[in-house]
Protein backbone atom coordinates (compact mmCIF):
# COMPACT_ATOMS: atom_id res chain seq x y z
CA UNK A 1 0.00 0.00 0.00
CA UNK A 2 1.04 3.66 -0.91
CA UNK A 3 -0.20 6.11 1.22
CA UNK A 4 -0.37 10.10 -0.33
CA UNK A 5 -0.79 8.72 -3.46
CA UNK A 6 -4.32 10.02 -5.55
CA UNK A 7 -6.94 8.28 -5.84
CA UNK A 8 -9.71 8.70 -8.46
CA UNK A 9 -12.45 10.17 -6.46
CA UNK A 10 -16.35 10.63 -8.79
CA UNK A 11 -18.04 13.53 -7.31
CA UNK A 12 -21.71 13.68 -7.98
CA UNK A 13 -23.87 16.40 -7.71
CA UNK A 14 -27.42 15.21 -7.86
CA UNK A 15 -29.39 18.69 -7.02
CA UNK A 16 -30.92 19.50 -11.02
CA UNK A 17 -34.36 20.74 -10.80
CA UNK A 18 -37.55 19.43 -12.38
CA UNK A 19 -37.47 21.48 -16.30
CA UNK A 20 -40.04 23.60 -16.26
CA UNK A 21 -41.16 25.86 -19.53
CA UNK A 22 -37.84 27.97 -19.90
CA UNK A 23 -35.72 27.24 -17.98
CA UNK A 24 -33.80 23.86 -16.47
CA UNK A 25 -34.43 24.23 -13.11
CA UNK A 26 -34.84 28.38 -12.56
CA UNK A 27 -32.05 30.38 -12.20
CA UNK A 28 -29.25 29.92 -10.79
CA UNK A 29 -28.09 31.46 -7.52
CA UNK A 30 -24.79 32.74 -7.45
CA UNK A 31 -21.84 31.15 -5.56
CA UNK A 32 -18.80 32.20 -3.99
CA UNK A 33 -16.24 29.92 -2.50
CA UNK A 34 -12.59 30.90 -1.17
CA UNK A 35 -9.72 28.10 -1.57
CA UNK A 36 -9.46 25.57 0.95
CA UNK A 37 -5.67 25.98 1.41
CA UNK A 38 -6.17 29.43 2.25
CA UNK A 39 -8.13 28.24 5.57
CA UNK A 40 -5.06 25.98 6.02
CA UNK A 41 -2.74 29.20 6.39
CA UNK A 42 -4.94 31.10 8.69
CA UNK A 43 -5.21 28.23 10.80
CA UNK A 44 -1.90 27.87 11.12
CA UNK A 45 -1.82 31.02 12.43
CA UNK A 46 -1.72 30.07 16.63
CA UNK A 47 -3.97 32.31 18.67
CA UNK A 48 -5.57 31.73 21.87
CA UNK A 49 -9.13 32.04 20.40
CA UNK A 50 -11.56 29.84 22.28
CA UNK A 51 -15.25 29.68 21.17
CA UNK A 52 -18.08 31.08 23.27
CA UNK A 53 -20.36 28.42 24.94
CA UNK A 54 -23.79 29.43 24.39
CA UNK A 55 -26.43 28.31 27.07
CA UNK A 56 -28.64 25.28 26.41
CA UNK A 57 -32.11 25.45 25.20
CA UNK A 58 -34.96 23.24 26.04
CA UNK A 59 -33.78 20.05 26.90
CA UNK A 60 -35.84 18.52 24.55
CA UNK A 61 -34.58 19.89 21.55
CA UNK A 62 -32.93 17.63 19.62
CA UNK A 63 -35.77 14.59 20.79
CA UNK A 64 -38.44 16.89 19.26
CA UNK A 65 -36.37 17.02 15.57
CA UNK A 66 -38.56 16.75 12.63
CA UNK A 67 -36.39 14.00 11.29
CA UNK A 68 -35.30 10.94 13.29
CA UNK A 69 -31.55 11.11 14.65
CA UNK A 70 -29.84 8.29 15.42
CA UNK A 71 -30.18 10.38 19.16
CA UNK A 72 -34.24 9.67 19.45
CA UNK A 73 -33.89 6.11 17.44
CA UNK A 74 -32.83 3.86 20.06
CA UNK A 75 -34.83 3.71 22.87
CA UNK A 76 -32.28 2.88 25.69
CA UNK A 77 -30.21 5.80 24.35
CA UNK A 78 -33.34 8.24 24.90
CA UNK A 79 -33.93 6.47 28.70
CA UNK A 80 -30.30 6.53 29.73
CA UNK A 81 -28.18 9.15 27.68
CA UNK A 82 -30.78 11.65 26.11
CA UNK A 83 -28.92 14.55 24.92
CA UNK A 84 -29.56 17.44 27.81
CA UNK A 85 -32.79 15.41 28.66
CA UNK A 86 -31.98 15.40 32.63
CA UNK A 87 -29.23 16.59 35.03
CA UNK A 88 -27.71 13.58 35.59
CA UNK A 89 -26.77 13.51 32.38
CA UNK A 90 -24.86 16.54 32.70
CA UNK A 91 -23.19 15.73 36.07
CA UNK A 92 -22.27 12.91 33.76
CA UNK A 93 -20.73 14.70 31.25
CA UNK A 94 -19.57 17.11 34.12
CA UNK A 95 -17.36 14.40 35.80
CA UNK A 96 -16.55 12.44 32.44
CA UNK A 97 -15.19 16.05 31.29
CA UNK A 98 -13.18 16.23 34.60
CA UNK A 99 -12.00 12.35 34.40
CA UNK A 100 -10.52 12.74 30.91
CA UNK A 101 -9.02 16.15 32.44
CA UNK A 102 -7.56 14.32 35.29
CA UNK A 103 -6.65 11.78 32.74
CA UNK A 104 -4.51 14.17 30.71
CA UNK A 105 -2.41 15.78 33.11
CA UNK A 106 -1.55 12.11 34.91
CA UNK A 107 -0.65 11.32 31.07
CA UNK A 108 1.73 13.69 31.29
CA UNK A 109 4.34 12.37 33.08
CA UNK A 110 3.81 8.71 31.74
CA UNK A 111 4.47 10.68 28.08
CA UNK A 112 7.22 12.31 29.52
CA UNK A 113 8.99 8.62 30.57
CA UNK A 114 7.45 6.71 27.52
CA UNK A 115 8.49 9.50 25.14
CA UNK A 116 12.34 9.03 26.47
CA UNK A 117 11.53 5.14 25.73
CA UNK A 118 10.28 5.48 22.54
CA UNK A 119 12.67 7.87 21.18
CA UNK A 120 15.76 5.44 21.96
CA UNK A 121 13.77 2.30 20.62
CA UNK A 122 12.20 4.07 17.79
CA UNK A 123 15.94 5.44 16.71
CA UNK A 124 16.87 1.67 16.34
CA UNK A 125 13.58 1.38 14.31
CA UNK A 126 13.16 2.32 10.31
CA UNK A 127 10.75 4.91 11.52
CA UNK A 128 7.95 5.20 8.52
CA UNK A 129 7.62 9.20 9.69
CA UNK A 130 8.73 11.03 13.02
CA UNK A 131 6.47 13.16 14.43
CA UNK A 132 7.01 15.22 17.51
CA UNK A 133 3.75 15.75 17.84
CA UNK A 134 3.14 11.92 18.12
CA UNK A 135 6.41 10.75 19.72
CA UNK A 136 4.94 6.74 19.01
CA UNK A 137 7.15 4.08 19.16
CA UNK A 138 7.86 1.94 15.83
CA UNK A 139 9.09 -1.16 17.75
CA UNK A 140 5.41 -1.32 19.10
CA UNK A 141 2.46 -2.75 17.45
CA UNK A 142 -1.01 -3.84 17.89
CA UNK A 143 -2.48 -3.42 21.21
CA UNK A 144 0.26 -2.01 22.43
CA UNK A 145 0.94 0.63 20.38
CA UNK A 146 -2.46 1.62 20.72
CA UNK A 147 -2.46 2.01 24.49
CA UNK A 148 0.77 4.18 23.65
CA UNK A 149 -0.78 6.55 21.09
CA UNK A 150 -4.25 6.80 23.22
CA UNK A 151 -1.95 8.38 25.59
CA UNK A 152 -1.01 11.11 22.99
CA UNK A 153 -4.01 11.75 21.73
CA UNK A 154 -5.65 12.94 25.58
CA UNK A 155 -2.56 14.78 26.01
CA UNK A 156 -2.93 16.26 23.09
CA UNK A 157 -5.90 18.45 23.81
CA UNK A 158 -8.79 19.19 25.88
CA UNK A 159 -12.37 17.44 25.98
CA UNK A 160 -15.80 19.80 25.90
CA UNK A 161 -19.38 19.39 26.96
CA UNK A 162 -21.85 18.10 24.55
CA UNK A 163 -24.04 21.44 25.07
CA UNK A 164 -20.75 23.28 23.81
CA UNK A 165 -20.51 21.39 20.79
CA UNK A 166 -22.92 23.57 18.84
CA UNK A 167 -20.64 26.26 18.65
CA UNK A 168 -17.24 24.17 18.31
CA UNK A 169 -18.37 22.03 15.80
CA UNK A 170 -19.46 24.56 13.16
CA UNK A 171 -16.61 26.92 13.87
CA UNK A 172 -14.00 24.26 13.42
CA UNK A 173 -15.87 23.04 10.26
CA UNK A 174 -16.53 27.23 9.19
CA UNK A 175 -16.54 27.46 5.30
CA UNK A 176 -15.32 29.24 3.38
CA UNK A 177 -13.20 30.63 5.90
CA UNK A 178 -12.66 30.86 9.41
CA UNK A 179 -14.94 33.60 10.30
CA UNK A 180 -18.21 32.09 8.34
CA UNK A 181 -21.53 32.02 9.83
CA UNK A 182 -21.80 29.09 7.82
CA UNK A 183 -20.50 25.72 7.59
CA UNK A 184 -19.70 22.35 5.78
CA UNK A 185 -21.72 19.52 7.51
CA UNK A 186 -20.15 16.28 7.89
CA UNK A 187 -20.28 13.90 4.85
CA UNK A 188 -20.34 16.91 2.03
CA UNK A 189 -18.06 18.12 -0.06
CA UNK A 190 -16.50 21.41 0.89
CA UNK A 191 -18.06 23.62 -1.77
CA UNK A 192 -20.76 26.21 -1.44
CA UNK A 193 -23.75 24.99 -2.27
CA UNK A 194 -23.79 22.83 0.54
CA UNK A 195 -23.14 25.19 3.57
CA UNK A 196 -25.78 24.80 6.43
CA UNK A 197 -25.96 28.03 8.80
CA UNK A 198 -24.54 27.93 12.37
CA UNK A 199 -27.83 29.35 13.54
CA UNK A 200 -30.14 26.66 11.99
CA UNK A 201 -29.92 24.17 14.71
CA UNK A 202 -32.23 21.20 14.74
CA UNK A 203 -34.63 21.96 12.13
CA UNK A 204 -35.96 19.61 9.18
CA UNK A 205 -33.68 21.29 6.74
CA UNK A 206 -31.18 22.14 9.37
CA UNK A 207 -28.06 20.42 11.70
CA UNK A 208 -28.04 18.07 14.44
CA UNK A 209 -24.88 16.51 16.29
CA UNK A 210 -23.79 13.42 14.48
CA UNK A 211 -22.38 10.83 17.12
CA UNK A 212 -19.98 9.14 14.76
CA UNK A 213 -19.35 6.51 16.87
CA UNK A 214 -23.19 5.96 17.17
CA UNK A 215 -24.57 6.83 21.18
CA UNK A 216 -26.31 3.65 21.64
CA UNK A 217 -23.37 1.66 20.61
CA UNK A 218 -20.47 3.36 23.32
CA UNK A 219 -20.18 6.96 21.91
CA UNK A 220 -22.46 8.69 24.74
CA UNK A 221 -19.54 7.72 26.89
CA UNK A 222 -17.24 10.16 24.95
CA UNK A 223 -19.66 12.65 23.45
CA UNK A 224 -17.66 15.27 25.00
CA UNK A 225 -15.07 14.83 22.49
CA UNK A 226 -15.38 17.05 19.50
CA UNK A 227 -13.37 15.08 16.92
CA UNK A 228 -15.96 12.48 17.39
CA UNK A 229 -18.87 14.45 17.52
CA UNK A 230 -19.71 16.30 14.33
CA UNK A 231 -22.37 18.95 12.75
CA UNK A 232 -24.21 17.18 10.55
CA UNK A 233 -27.34 17.61 8.20
CA UNK A 234 -30.40 16.52 10.28
CA UNK A 235 -31.42 13.93 7.33
CA UNK A 236 -28.09 12.61 6.75
CA UNK A 237 -27.69 11.77 10.64
CA UNK A 238 -30.66 10.31 10.90
CA UNK A 239 -30.49 7.87 7.52
CA UNK A 240 -27.26 6.74 9.49
CA UNK A 241 -29.28 5.78 12.37
CA UNK A 242 -26.73 3.56 14.33
CA UNK A 243 -25.26 1.80 11.52
CA UNK A 244 -21.73 0.06 11.29
CA UNK A 245 -19.91 2.12 8.35
CA UNK A 246 -19.48 -0.56 5.21
CA UNK A 247 -20.54 -1.43 2.42
CA UNK A 248 -22.90 -4.46 3.39
CA UNK A 249 -27.06 -4.55 3.59
CA UNK A 250 -27.01 -3.48 7.26
CA UNK A 251 -24.27 -1.30 6.79
CA UNK A 252 -23.74 2.37 5.73
CA UNK A 253 -21.87 4.01 3.23
CA UNK A 254 -21.03 7.69 4.03
CA UNK A 255 -20.95 8.31 0.13
CA UNK A 256 -24.41 8.11 -0.25
CA UNK A 257 -24.59 11.75 1.19
CA UNK A 258 -22.76 12.61 -2.14
CA UNK A 259 -19.52 12.50 -1.14
CA UNK A 260 -17.14 9.67 -1.66
CA UNK A 261 -14.26 11.38 0.43
CA UNK A 262 -16.04 11.27 3.67
CA UNK A 263 -15.18 7.80 3.53
CA UNK A 264 -11.90 8.13 4.79
CA UNK A 265 -12.70 11.17 6.90
CA UNK A 266 -15.42 8.89 8.74
CA UNK A 267 -13.14 6.00 8.69
CA UNK A 268 -10.49 7.94 10.94
CA UNK A 269 -12.76 9.84 13.17
CA UNK A 270 -13.68 5.67 14.20
CA UNK A 271 -9.37 4.97 13.93
CA UNK A 272 -9.20 7.05 16.43
CA UNK A 273 -11.98 6.80 18.89
CA UNK A 274 -11.27 2.86 19.28
CA UNK A 275 -7.61 4.31 20.03
CA UNK A 276 -8.30 6.92 22.71
CA UNK A 277 -11.03 4.79 24.49
CA UNK A 278 -10.20 1.69 23.98
CA UNK A 279 -10.60 0.25 27.51
CA UNK A 280 -14.45 1.28 26.78
CA UNK A 281 -15.11 0.09 22.86
CA UNK A 282 -13.66 -1.76 19.97
CA UNK A 283 -13.77 -2.45 16.15
CA UNK A 284 -15.22 -5.13 15.09
CA UNK A 285 -15.96 -6.92 11.36
CA UNK A 286 -19.63 -8.01 12.48
CA UNK A 287 -22.30 -5.50 11.65
CA UNK A 288 -24.83 -8.05 13.52
CA UNK A 289 -22.98 -6.72 17.01
CA UNK A 290 -25.50 -5.93 19.81
CA UNK A 291 -25.68 -2.36 20.37
CA UNK A 292 -24.19 -3.48 24.03
CA UNK A 293 -21.31 -4.91 22.69
CA UNK A 294 -19.89 -1.02 21.87
CA UNK A 295 -18.18 -2.35 18.64
CA UNK A 296 -17.90 -0.17 15.76
CA UNK A 297 -16.72 -1.13 11.74
CA UNK A 298 -16.40 -2.68 9.91
CA UNK A 299 -12.73 -2.76 10.21
CA UNK A 300 -11.38 -4.47 6.95
CA UNK A 301 -13.63 -1.84 5.27
CA UNK A 302 -12.73 1.46 7.39
CA UNK A 303 -8.38 0.22 6.93
CA UNK A 304 -9.57 -0.12 3.49
CA UNK A 305 -10.94 3.25 3.10
CA UNK A 306 -8.54 5.17 5.29
CA UNK A 307 -5.61 4.00 2.61
CA UNK A 308 -8.04 4.75 -0.01
CA UNK A 309 -9.21 8.36 0.42
CA UNK A 310 -6.74 10.30 1.69
CA UNK A 311 -6.92 13.13 4.31
CA UNK A 312 -8.49 16.10 2.41
CA UNK A 313 -7.22 19.69 2.61
CA UNK A 314 -10.38 20.35 4.16
CA UNK A 315 -10.23 17.52 6.97
CA UNK A 316 -6.60 18.69 7.67
CA UNK A 317 -8.55 22.16 7.96
CA UNK A 318 -10.55 21.22 10.91
CA UNK A 319 -8.05 19.15 12.40
CA UNK A 320 -5.92 22.13 12.45
CA UNK A 321 -8.71 24.31 14.05
CA UNK A 322 -9.81 22.03 16.86
CA UNK A 323 -6.07 21.82 18.16
CA UNK A 324 -5.82 25.57 17.64
CA UNK A 325 -8.67 25.96 19.89
CA UNK A 326 -7.13 23.42 22.38
CA UNK A 327 -9.22 20.49 21.68
CA UNK A 328 -7.71 16.92 20.60
CA UNK A 329 -6.43 16.54 17.23
CA UNK A 330 -6.64 13.12 15.26
CA UNK A 331 -3.29 11.58 14.25
CA UNK A 332 -4.84 9.38 11.61
CA UNK A 333 -5.62 12.53 9.64
CA UNK A 334 -1.52 13.71 10.19
CA UNK A 335 -0.82 10.27 9.91
CA UNK A 336 -2.98 7.44 8.74
CA UNK A 337 -0.38 4.86 8.23
CA UNK A 338 -0.36 4.52 11.97
CA UNK A 339 -3.34 2.08 11.85
CA UNK A 340 -1.45 -0.25 9.85
CA UNK A 341 0.54 -0.60 13.38
CA UNK A 342 -2.64 -1.43 15.23
CA UNK A 343 -5.07 -3.42 13.04
CA UNK A 344 -4.77 -5.52 10.34
CA UNK A 345 -8.10 -6.82 8.50
CA UNK A 346 -8.62 -9.47 10.99
CA UNK A 347 -8.70 -7.22 14.41
CA UNK A 348 -5.45 -6.19 16.39
CA UNK A 349 -1.97 -7.08 15.50
CA UNK A 350 -0.33 -10.34 16.36
CA UNK A 351 3.04 -9.25 14.64
CA UNK A 352 4.70 -6.06 13.82
CA UNK A 353 3.87 -5.04 10.70
CA UNK A 354 6.62 -5.52 8.03
CA UNK A 355 7.90 -4.70 4.34
CA UNK A 356 4.91 -3.68 2.39
CA UNK A 357 2.52 -3.31 5.47
CA UNK A 358 3.92 -0.30 5.77
CA UNK A 359 5.11 2.60 3.47
CA UNK A 360 8.42 4.41 3.25
CA UNK A 361 9.45 7.79 4.12
CA UNK A 362 9.72 8.90 0.82
CA UNK A 363 6.10 7.45 -0.40
CA UNK A 364 4.27 9.07 2.35
CA UNK A 365 5.02 12.62 1.10
CA UNK A 366 5.20 11.44 -2.72
CA UNK A 367 2.17 12.85 -4.64
CA UNK A 368 1.33 11.24 -7.73
CA UNK A 369 0.20 13.89 -10.28
CA UNK A 370 -2.96 14.15 -11.27
CA UNK A 371 -4.00 13.46 -14.77
CA UNK A 372 -3.52 16.91 -16.94
CA UNK A 373 -5.70 17.38 -19.91
CA UNK A 374 -5.60 20.30 -22.44
CA UNK A 375 -8.30 22.69 -23.76
CA UNK A 376 -9.04 21.78 -27.23
CA UNK A 377 -9.16 26.10 -28.86
CA UNK A 378 -9.23 24.65 -32.20
CA UNK A 379 -12.53 22.64 -33.59
CA UNK A 380 -10.96 21.96 -37.09
CA UNK A 381 -10.74 18.18 -36.58
CA UNK A 382 -12.50 16.47 -34.09
CA UNK A 383 -13.63 13.90 -36.15
CA UNK A 384 -13.49 10.33 -34.87
CA UNK A 385 -12.15 11.73 -31.83
CA UNK A 386 -12.25 11.74 -27.97
CA UNK A 387 -12.97 14.24 -26.06
CA UNK A 388 -14.28 15.43 -22.32
CA UNK A 389 -16.97 17.55 -22.20
CA UNK A 390 -16.46 20.40 -19.45
CA UNK A 391 -18.75 23.11 -18.22
CA UNK A 392 -18.11 25.82 -15.33
CA UNK A 393 -20.88 27.45 -12.76
CA UNK A 394 -18.67 30.74 -12.28
CA UNK A 395 -16.79 28.75 -9.30
CA UNK A 396 -16.22 25.24 -10.46
CA UNK A 397 -15.81 23.31 -12.99
CA UNK A 398 -17.60 19.85 -14.05
CA UNK A 399 -16.82 17.11 -16.34
CA UNK A 400 -20.13 15.45 -17.99
CA UNK A 401 -20.66 12.02 -17.39
CA UNK A 402 -21.90 9.08 -18.46
CA UNK A 403 -24.22 8.91 -15.54
CA UNK A 404 -28.37 9.90 -15.20
CA UNK A 405 -29.80 11.20 -12.58
CA UNK A 406 -32.67 8.91 -13.62
CA UNK A 407 -34.12 6.36 -15.95
CA UNK A 408 -37.27 8.62 -16.34
CA UNK A 409 -37.93 11.82 -18.42
CA UNK A 410 -36.45 13.83 -18.02
CA UNK A 411 -32.82 13.16 -17.76
CA UNK A 412 -30.39 14.75 -16.06
CA UNK A 413 -26.42 14.15 -16.76
CA UNK A 414 -24.60 14.29 -13.51
CA UNK A 415 -20.95 16.17 -13.44
CA UNK A 416 -18.16 15.45 -11.69
CA UNK A 417 -15.73 17.79 -10.47
CA UNK A 418 -12.37 18.95 -12.17
CA UNK A 419 -10.27 21.52 -11.63
CA UNK A 420 -8.76 24.28 -14.23
CA UNK A 421 -6.12 26.64 -14.44
CA UNK A 422 -4.89 28.35 -17.75
CA UNK A 423 -6.14 25.72 -20.28
CA UNK A 424 -5.42 22.70 -18.21
CA UNK A 425 -7.68 20.41 -16.40
CA UNK A 426 -6.43 18.63 -13.95
CA UNK A 427 -8.51 16.03 -11.91
CA UNK A 428 -8.93 13.32 -9.98
CA UNK A 429 -11.94 12.02 -10.51
CA UNK A 430 -12.85 9.62 -13.40
CA UNK A 431 -12.95 11.17 -16.43
CA UNK A 432 -15.81 10.32 -19.32
CA UNK A 433 -15.07 10.19 -22.80
CA UNK A 434 -17.22 11.25 -25.45
CA UNK A 435 -16.76 10.35 -29.31
CA UNK A 436 -17.50 13.03 -31.62
CA UNK A 437 -18.45 11.67 -35.11
CA UNK A 438 -18.86 14.15 -37.99
CA UNK A 439 -22.07 13.54 -40.06
CA UNK A 440 -22.24 17.41 -41.41
CA UNK A 441 -20.30 20.29 -41.75
CA UNK A 442 -20.28 21.43 -37.91
CA UNK A 443 -22.73 18.26 -36.88
CA UNK A 444 -22.11 15.50 -34.89
CA UNK A 445 -23.03 12.70 -33.50
CA UNK A 446 -21.71 12.16 -29.86
CA UNK A 447 -21.36 8.72 -28.35
CA UNK A 448 -20.43 7.40 -24.93
CA UNK A 449 -17.65 4.36 -24.69
CA UNK A 450 -20.37 1.74 -24.27
CA UNK A 451 -22.18 3.11 -27.67
CA UNK A 452 -25.08 5.43 -26.40
CA UNK A 453 -25.95 8.42 -28.47
CA UNK A 454 -26.39 12.14 -27.16
CA UNK A 455 -29.59 12.72 -27.23
CA UNK A 456 -31.50 16.49 -26.93
CA UNK A 457 -35.13 16.16 -27.30
CA UNK A 458 -38.76 18.07 -26.01
CA UNK A 459 -41.01 15.81 -24.06
CA UNK A 460 -44.01 17.97 -23.61
CA UNK A 461 -42.61 21.12 -21.44
CA UNK A 462 -39.54 20.11 -20.71
CA UNK A 463 -36.21 20.41 -22.64
CA UNK A 464 -33.86 17.45 -21.82
CA UNK A 465 -30.82 15.61 -22.88
CA UNK A 466 -30.15 11.48 -22.52
CA UNK A 467 -28.22 9.07 -23.67
CA UNK A 468 -29.80 5.76 -25.17
CA UNK A 469 -28.50 3.62 -27.89
CA UNK A 470 -31.81 4.16 -29.77
CA UNK A 471 -34.89 6.23 -30.27
CA UNK A 472 -37.06 3.67 -29.26
CA UNK A 473 -35.63 3.37 -25.92
CA UNK A 474 -36.06 7.23 -25.00
CA UNK A 475 -39.40 6.64 -26.37
CA UNK A 476 -40.07 3.48 -23.87
CA UNK A 477 -39.28 6.00 -21.25
CA UNK A 478 -42.12 7.57 -22.19
CA UNK A 479 -44.52 4.79 -21.82
CA UNK A 480 -44.62 4.03 -25.62
CA UNK A 481 -45.12 8.19 -26.55
CA UNK A 482 -42.09 9.51 -27.75
CA UNK A 483 -41.01 13.59 -27.10
CA UNK A 484 -42.49 15.66 -29.24
CA UNK A 485 -38.79 16.73 -31.06
CA UNK A 486 -35.98 14.28 -30.80
CA UNK A 487 -32.38 14.24 -32.24
CA UNK A 488 -28.74 12.90 -31.78
CA UNK A 489 -27.20 15.55 -34.49
CA UNK A 490 -25.45 18.13 -32.52
CA UNK A 491 -24.45 21.22 -34.42
CA UNK A 492 -21.17 22.73 -32.79
CA UNK A 493 -20.95 26.53 -32.52
CA UNK A 494 -17.30 28.19 -31.68
CA UNK A 495 -17.38 31.12 -28.98
CA UNK A 496 -14.90 32.41 -27.42
CA UNK A 497 -11.76 31.43 -25.76
CA UNK A 498 -12.14 28.13 -26.78
CA UNK A 499 -15.77 27.77 -25.54
CA UNK A 500 -18.29 26.09 -27.25
CA UNK A 501 -22.50 25.37 -27.61
CA UNK A 502 -24.11 22.40 -28.61
CA UNK A 503 -27.24 22.55 -29.46
CA UNK A 504 -29.92 19.96 -31.23
CA UNK A 505 -33.59 19.99 -32.01
CA UNK A 506 -34.39 23.13 -30.68
CA UNK A 507 -32.53 22.05 -27.09
CA UNK A 508 -29.51 23.28 -25.89
CA UNK A 509 -27.16 21.40 -23.70
CA UNK A 510 -26.16 23.02 -20.66
CA UNK A 511 -24.84 22.83 -16.98
CA UNK A 512 -26.49 23.86 -14.04
CA UNK A 513 -27.04 23.12 -10.81
CA UNK A 514 -25.03 20.03 -10.53
CA UNK A 515 -26.38 18.70 -13.84
CA UNK A 516 -26.21 18.89 -17.45
CA UNK A 517 -29.50 18.89 -18.87
CA UNK A 518 -31.48 20.74 -21.82
CA UNK A 519 -32.07 24.47 -22.81
CA UNK A 520 -34.50 26.00 -24.70
CA UNK A 521 -32.23 29.25 -25.50
CA UNK A 522 -28.34 29.81 -25.04
CA UNK A 523 -26.89 28.49 -22.45
CA UNK A 524 -25.18 31.29 -19.83
CA UNK A 525 -22.84 28.32 -18.87
CA UNK A 526 -20.11 28.34 -21.64
CA UNK A 527 -18.96 24.72 -22.57
CA UNK A 528 -15.22 23.21 -22.99
CA UNK A 529 -13.46 20.15 -24.35
CA UNK A 530 -10.18 18.32 -22.90
CA UNK A 531 -8.14 15.88 -24.22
Amino acid sequence: MVYGMKHSLPITFLLGAILSLGACGGTPAGNSSSDVSSSVSSVSEATSESPVSTSESSPSEESSSPATTEESSVSSETSSSSEESSSESSESLSSSSSEKSSESSSSSSEQSNSSSASSSSSSSSSSPDADPKWNVNFNQYGKEFMVTLGKLIVASGKVTSYADQKVIGPKAAAYPNEDSKTFIPFYKEPKAENVISASDFNTSTGWNREHTWPNSRGGGYFENDAVMVRPAAVKDNSNRGNKFYGLGGSEWDPADCGYEQARGEAARIILYCATAYNDDVSLSNNPGDASSANTMGTLKTLLKWNRQYQPSEFEKTVNERLDKYGYRRNPFVDHPEYAEYIWDDNGLRTSKPEGGDIPSPSSQTSVEPAATYNQVMDFSDLNGKQFAITASDGTHYYNMTSNAKSDKLPWYIIGDSCTYKDGVMSTECDIHWFTFNETAQDTYEITTTDGRYLYGYIAGTHYSIGLAKTEAEITAQQGGTGPSAISRQWKLEAGQNGTFQLTTAGVYLEYYNGSFCGYKSAPSNPLMLFA
